[in-house]
């Protein structure tokens, strides 16, 4: 066993638990913007800090154990770019690109979305592009922000509307035509109004549409029957002809028969935390999808 470098002399399993120890936390790794932003910033990974404390000296002790950690720090671990569009950008293109082609999982936060307007949409279309065509992402996660307000007064009508997500969609759709392996909808903060349980479930449902597109009418035709005789039902005080356990197994072989599993929260109350919405892919992408 070396003195300098003692966990060498260790097996590799038990190496293995220690390089992961050291470079994976458990949340991942969010990155930000370490310092404010200069009109002459280049290209420059320095400019660029994560959250979590980290041990990337582990990764200069000996080639040796750099091949071996450097597909761990970027394979195993949870990106969040917790940036604007234009710094996110600047942050994966300064990456090293056998790095960057080893990085699998990616989390776009919901501050994202909020940031989106209309003078950096360009920035929003360039990263979902880079994002699509210059790595080799497995699995995405889109947390869903607070509703935005609809005026300077703080109002809010309760709509989802698509085209305020401009790097989501494009991300959405990208994934419906073959890229990435997973996709997550998630929640991670707790609900503190009902108009947020609502904006989630609306985005849920967008996410649905847009993927099972040539099955749309099947579905609705199917919940509009589930409805119709709950409401009979009700009315006339019998017994539930139709379940909401049936009705969800029918949305679960629809999104079978589309290719993809699907795995969610049970229901969306107040106060839950870290709700989520994950589709997965189960069959063959689309032909030439990947190119």
């Amino acid at each position: 066993m070396s003195f300098q470098l003692p966990h060498r002399g260790l097996p590799q399993e038990l190496r293995d638990i220690i390089y992961k120890h050291a470079l994976c936390p458990h949340e991942g790794l969010t990155i930000q913007r370490d310092g404010p932003r200069e009109p002459s910033d280049s290209l420059d990974i320095s400019k660029f800090k994560s959250v979590q404390p980290t041990a990337p000296a582990l990764l200069r002790t000996s080639r040796q154990v750099y091949s071996v950690t450097l597909p761990l720090l970027y394979g195993a671990n949870n990106f969040t770019l917790d940036m604007k569009c234009s710094d996110a950008l600047l942050f994966l293109q300064a990456l090293p690109k056998d790095s960057r082609l080893q990085t699998k999982a990616l989390t776009i936060p919901g501050n994202l979305i909020a940031a989106i307007k209309f003078s950096n949409q360009a920035h929003a279309d360039k990263l979902s592009a880079f994002l699509i065509h210059s790595m080799r992402l497995e699995r995405i996660i889109l947390a869903v922000p607070n509703p935005p307000s609809a005026s300077s007064t703080g109002a809010f009508d309760g709509e989802f509307r698509w085209s305020t997500w401009t790097l989501h969609r494009a991300l959405i759709d990208a994934f419906k035509a073959g890229h990435f392996r997973a996709i997550t909808v998630a929640r991670p903060e707790p609900y503190g109004e009902r108009v947020d349980v609502h904006y989630f479930c609306q985005v849920r449902q967008h996410v649905e549409e847009r993927l099972l597109e040539d099955y749309r009418e099947q579905l609705r035709e199917r919940r509009r029957a589930y409805w119709d005789a709950a409401y009979e039902d009700a009315v006339n005080h019998a017994v539930a002809n139709d379940s909401r356990d049936a009705l969800a197994e029918f949305v679960r072989d629809t999104w079978r028969r589309a290719g993809y599993a699907v795995e969610c929260d049970g229901g969306v109350r107040l106060e839950d935390i870290g709700t989520f919405f994950a589709v997965r892919r189960i069959a063959a992408p689309p032909e030439g999808a990947a190119d």
